[in-house]
């Protein structure tokens, strides 16, 4: 490639998901590298950028590629093969957007609520089966990047809706929205279907929003706030928690996020840190001041967990 073309986020995405296609793995700095002629600091630095734009995930220590939806470099519980290939797929939706890039008959190898039955989803000329199937979403849309390995690993295949809450009782997991496989696969292919395009962008809110009503996916799970920002759990969440914090000045902002960031908890390493410090912020400007002490003591001597900010997230700002 002409080392003068610029490498977009968009080159680079659609580089690393025809990579993913063609050699059912991801392909790593040194190949890109090698194919977009820039030294390899320039191809990573590059990756980060769009793993920021969470167009990408990176290995947290050697920033090589882990997943680029819908494609994992590592083994998760989808398995899709067509024309002799193999991918891993990181969840249900994922694995149907790898059949529809590939524009061929697939099957889809999985575990019935990722336990003990195997389960293998066919598509055959653009129709898949059993059309009885359906896959549970439990994580709000609003809460997708928040650590978005999690979410993809929640999105599981299931026999019927009975079995899914029957599923969520044994796990003590949240009961989400449940869709059939047809719709999500009609889904999957909207979605999808611009990833192998060089001038790839994200879709934005209003996007997602748009394409959600469209295959008739609502409730609260798939609520987002109106916006022209690119879609990302952080950003639809960020946008909430401005309307409902916003007697706070971007001063006052700015000084919670500085003090609630020099706090050693054990989320500080997570890629969302940042955003749960900016939450806690705003509680800590503006809770009772006895809880903000309390909280504050607890972050300066290391004892937060991360469930503590998650609680302070959820009550203290989302409840509003």
């Amino acid at each position: 490639m002409d080392a003068t073309t610029p490498v977009t986020h968009g080159l680079l995405h659609a580089t690393i998901a025809r990579h993913f296609v063609e050699h059912g793995t991801a392909p790593t700095i040194a190949q890109l590298s090698t194919h977009l002629g820039r030294d390899r600091a320039e191809v990573a630095q590059a990756l980060r950028a769009l793993a920021d734009y969470h167009g990408v995930v990176l290995h947290p220590t050697s920033g090589e590629i882990w997943a680029m939806h819908p494609f994992s470099a590592a083994p998760t519980a989808f398995w899709v093969e067509s024309g002799g290939r193999g991918w891993w797929g990181n969840c249900a939706w994922c694995a149907l957007g790898i059949a529809a890039l590939l524009h061929a008959d697939a099957t889809i190898t999985t575990r019935l609520g990722g336990e003990a039955e195997s389960i293998v989803l066919q598509i055959r000329d653009g129709v898949v089966t059993p059309a009885d199937c359906c896959v549970h979403f439990p994580i709000p849309m609003t809460r997708a990047w928040d650590n978005v390995t999690y979410t993809c690993s929640t999105m599981l295949v299931f026999a019927s809706a009975a079995a899914v809450d029957a599923w969520c009782a044994r796990h003590a997991m949240p009961r989400g929205d449940v869709q059939s496989v047809a719709t999500v696969w009609a889904f999957a292919q909207a979605w999808y279907g611009r990833h192998l395009d060089p001038a790839w962008t994200k879709w934005t809110t209003e996007d997602a929003r748009m394409l959600f009503t469209q295959f008739g996916l609502t409730g609260p799970i798939w609520a987002l706030p109106a916006s022209d920002e690119r879609f990302s759990g952080r950003a639809a969440t960020e946008r909430l928690l401005s309307r409902r914090c916003a007697r706070v000045s971007p001063g006052d902002l700015r000084s919670a996020r500085s003090c609630v960031l020099t706090m050693r908890c054990s989320c500080q390493g997570d890629e969302d840190s940042g955003l749960f410090a900016t939450l806690t912020g705003h509680y800590l400007l503006n809770g009772p001041a006895r809880e903000r002490e309390r909280y504050a003591h607890r972050g300066r001597n290391g004892r937060a967990r991360r469930g503590h900010w998650r609680a302070v997230y959820d009550q203290h700002i989302l409840s509003g």
